[in-house]
């Protein structure tokens, strides 16, 4: 505990080792510094001082200020509170226990993805032929019954090519009562020239039922009951369209599934047997339960521009409240994991 040359007295507990350390020509001379961290002592210098030469007062007054400097060099790299101490307090004991239970807890790993309420089978109109619309008669979210306008046509030129086409069937009808008239004359040469005008006849009728057809399907109508999806009207007004083209979709409101969008990050192992958890924007307090029936299996990116997968649910019990349109939260469900995992799975990603 204290500055001192050591002696034979030193080592009475192993006086061989004194007799080793002096054995030999260089005879050491011992002198033991002390060092103290916090009012004990941590450590301590062994300095030897060769051929018997001995240490002055002089100089153990210096050392034993270097052995000062340094233990309170070394207190800057202890512990504030040292592990031992620490190790013993019940709330170390405690959060030990709670970190250990953290490995031996497990939940199911759960990811969290942007929904929307969507028609579960709408029925999709596309143009029924190539053309120009005049004018989308329904509004986005308007309710139709069977039977009602959707959109028209431009038919200035169905009309005119069904007047070109009524036209030609009335000179093939005349050239064919000519042509039978004539065969008294040369019933050879006449039959031959009934026969040909008689098929011209037969293929501009079916051009004039094309373009007769073509009138009737100028105005298009709700084949179903339901609501009008569609971004916006007024796109559509004056602008061709070709055959198959989707112009608007009409689904039954009480049909409904939700329409989940996956990060690209989250692209966990769902699990499909657990139920996902749906939570509206327009009514957060309230939590409804769907099951997962499709995951695609390549990315997309949305209108966000953020990479991801799309997933559809059905519900499990169809809420009153959701309306096509609406927008929310879906909860998702993997494997079952460690606490631990569950927690850091994010900042470990990061």
């Amino acid at each position: 505990e204290e500055i001192q040359e050591l002696s034979e007295d030193s080592f009475k507990k192993h006086p061989a080792l004194f007799k080793e350390i002096k054995r030999g020509s260089l005879k050491p001379q011992i002198l033991w510094l002390p060092i103290h961290t916090k009012n004990k002592q941590t450590m301590g210098l062994w300095l030897e001082r060769w051929h018997q030469k001995p240490w002055t007062a002089g100089e153990i007054d210096i050392l034993s200020f270097l052995a000062q400097a340094y233990g309170s060099a070394w207190e800057k790299f202890l512990p504030k509170v040292p592990i031992k101490q620490v190790s013993k307090k019940p709330a170390f004991i405690i959060s030990a226990l709670l970190l250990m239970s953290l490995f031996l807890v497990e939940v199911p790993l759960r990811i969290v993805g942007s929904c929307e309420v969507v028609g579960k089978d709408p029925v999709v109109m596309t143009a029924p032929l190539d053309g120009i619309i005049k004018q989308v008669v329904v509004k986005p979210g308007q309710y139709v019954q069977e039977g009602d306008l959707l959109f028209i046509y431009d038919t200035r030129l169905p009309e005119q090519s069904y007047k070109v086409a009524q036209k030609q069937v009335e000179v093939t009808e005349s050239e064919l009562h000519r042509a039978m008239a004539m065969t008294f004359q040369d019933k050879k040469q006449g039959l031959s020239e009934v026969a040909i005008l008689r098929e011209t006849l037969e293929k501009d009728k079916l051009g004039l039922q094309k373009s007769e057809q073509e009138l009737l399907m100028a105005k298009v109508l709700s084949p179903t009951s339901g609501v009008v999806l569609l971004d916006s009207p007024e796109k559509w007004r004056g602008n061709p369209v070709q055959l198959g083209e989707l112009v608007l979709k009409v689904s039954d409101p009480s049909e409904t599934k939700i329409s989940i969008w996956i990060p690209e990050d989250d692209n966990i192992a769902l699990d499909s047997s657990k139920q996902t958890r749906i939570m509206l924007n327009v009514s957060p307090e309230e939590t409804f339960e769907g099951k997962l029936d499709y995951i695609s299996s390549y990315g997309d990116v949305n209108e966000k521009g953020i990479p991801g997968f799309k997933a559809e649910a059905n519900w499990v019990k169809t809420p009153e409240n959701a309306k096509m349109g609406l927008k929310g939260t879906a909860v998702l469900y993997g494997e079952d994991v460690s606490m631990f995992y569950w927690i850091v799975r994010r900042p470990w990603t990061t």
